[in-house]
């Protein structure tokens, strides 16, 4: 009974340590940019000690952690993060602790305050709940320096210390039935994540509260860690006993800030059986200038066969232990992962051009000392890249070079040069293609009719070649 009334009489007292609690730019909010919970150091009536249970400041049985984010917009500040809870019940029903980048660096510093600038960084509560269920006050108190709050918060700040106080509502859930029979794995039929039910211990939470009062002293247990360069994760749920299980559309909690954690396609739950498994495919987004890694926890709902999997929430659980499962995403950190080299599609890629190259070459050899080709021949299929490389030189430079009839020649019958060579005397031959009479064109134009064909090509139909020799030193495309 005492300490129910010391607490309610310290919460009493929070309006008046709260109020004109002013430090201009300092913001916490619910999601990366926003400042739904402390606005330039004022607390949003929500979540001050007088607020209703509303929504937006009560919390689930299955809301393993909550993220806040925090920032200083203009000049940095120092404070520093605690949290603490409360009930009713004779015994604590929880033993919070403030997680997260800025603060996790705090506390292995062993400092008391951690700077807050510009940049939003997270503050976790990890809520670590009993198995007992019931209903807590939660809060966290900022601490700030009269100093901090003078050269920080404004000329309206004032020389005092500033204490912020955050308060909502968090129900933990009993210890439910775990659901025998029911196994997560990496690999189709695995039980190396989950097995009758229960999460391995490298897949969960490394802390569970023992003694009232006391965090469990840490696990020397490495929690599963996937490295920055992987992007998706695929697990695998199935039972072993020739049951089925109907579960719902997991449920992530993690730092939004640094990271965006979605489900393959749209996938909405699934029932499990013995036969296979169904899969959870999660897919990662890091943000470009993340650094750190980010816990992610994922909570799955196990509902009856008559629940529809896209209606298998919270509310429709049969009362089975939800599964939950929690690893670690490197996002830009330097784990080996980003810089190890060729991945298999690149190196077999690499190795069929260097094939190629090696089989081209060896070609090229016995074209040209065997079977004596000469040229473009030499490569195999030289010609026909020759050819289709002149195409496209014609259909694109020499068209317009070629084509232009010029001044008031009678030459409007020519109409596409299609070819030049060059002899070992030093002359150059064009030939046209022309739609003309060949005795109007060659009296008109000066050109010889020609009775070969050209190394390119002949004309069709009624049209009919006509060539032009010049020397080379003479040439000028525009003559022609």
């Amino acid at each position: 009974m005492l300490r129910i009334v010391v607490v309610v009489v310290a919460l009493a007292c929070l309006p008046v340590r709260c109020a004109g609690a002013f430090c201009k730019g300092l913001m916490v909010g619910s999601s990366p940019g926003f400042h739904d919970i402390v606005e330039d150091g004022l607390v949003n009536h929500d979540f001050s000690f007088d607020a209703e249970a509303v929504p937006t400041n009560t919390y689930s049985g299955e809301d393993i952690i909550h993220n806040f984010y925090i920032k200083k917009e203009g000049t940095e500040i120092k404070l520093s993060a605690t949290v603490e809870s409360t009930t009713t019940f004779a015994e604590d029903l929880m033993y919070p602790e403030i997680t997260g980048d800025l603060f996790d660096k705090q506390k292995h510093k062993g400092r008391e305050d951690e700077t807050v600038n510009a940049t939003t960084t997270d503050l976790i509560v990890n809520y670590h709940c009993t198995d007992v269920g019931g209903t807590s006050i939660v809060w966290i108190k900022l601490d700030i320096t009269a100093e901090q709050h003078q050269a920080a918060c404004g000329p309206l700040a004032g020389y005092r210390d500033l204490q912020i106080f955050v308060l909502w509502t968090k129900y933990c859930s009993p210890k439910l039935v775990d659901r025998s029979g029911l196994s997560m794995g990496t690999r189709e039929g695995g039980s190396d994540i989950a097995f009758n039910g229960q999460t391995r211990p490298e897949w969960q939470d490394l802390r569970s509260p023992t003694t009232p009062g006391h965090l469990a002293t840490e696990q020397v247990v490495e929690e599963h860690l996937v490295l920055s360069a992987v992007t998706n994760t695929t697990f695998f749920l199935q039972t072993n006993d020739s049951s089925t299980q109907v579960f719902g559309k997991p449920k992530f909690e993690y730092d939004k800030s640094k990271l965006i954690v979605s489900l393959f396609n749209t996938f909405h739950g699934g029932t499990a059986g013995s036969e296979g498994g169904e899969l959870i495919i999660i897919e990662y987004l890091c943000s470009f200038n993340s650094d750190s890694p980010v816990e992610i926890t994922m909570i799955i709902d196990l509902c009856d066969d008559l629940v529809q999997p896209k209606d298998c929430r919270e509310e429709n659980n049969v009362g089975f232990e939800p599964l939950i499962v929690q690893w670690t995403k490197n996002c830009g950190v330097d784990d080996g992962s980003l810089n190890h080299g060729l991945n298999t599609p690149q190196t077999v890629a690499i190795v069929l051009v260097m094939i190629a190259f090696g089989l081209c070459v060896i070609g090229a050899f016995v074209r040209y000392f065997k079977w004596q080709k000469r040229g473009a021949d030499i490569i195999p299929g030289g010609l026909f890249i020759e050819s289709m490389a002149y195409m496209c030189w014609a259909l694109t430079c020499r068209r317009s070079a070629y084509s232009k009839p010029r001044g008031n020649d009678d030459t409007t019958g020519i109409n596409l040069a299609i070819g030049k060579t060059k002899s070992s005397t030093g002359e150059i031959t064009v030939q046209f293609e022309s739609k003309a009479k060949s005795s109007v064109s060659s009296a008109k134009s000066g050109f010889q009719a020609s009775s070969g064909s050209s190394s390119y090509g002949a004309a069709t139909g009624s049209a009919n070649p006509f060539q032009k020799t010049v020397a080379e030193d003479k040439f000028d495309e525009a003559d022609i």
